[in-house]
């Protein structure tokens, strides 16, 4: 159980490729986090966390910021 899920965070890594973004993992971690913290906090329509993270965290683009929002949806309902 625990393998498999260590197994998808580190998959997540993959996006990052996938998406064609030029960002550390460690910044895409971060941005995964944040995007996490706002979407359990009842933030969960797109173009809201998109807002909130762009007010709060100017170092990250739009694509890069919508990537990792779909990114965190397709982790979030797999696990």
């Amino acid at each position: 159980m625990y393998a498999e899920m260590i197994t998808r965070v580190n998959k997540l890594e993959d996006e990052i490729n996938k998406y064609n973004l030029n960002i550390s993992k460690v910044k895409w971690y971060e941005l995964l986090a944040s995007i996490a913290y706002w979407y359990k906090r009842g933030n969960k329509d797109e173009s809201l966390i998109i807002k909130i993270i762009k007010d709060t965290k100017p170092q990250f683009s739009e694509k890069e910021i919508k990537s990792a929002y779909n990114a965190y949806l397709d982790f979030k309902f797999y696990v």
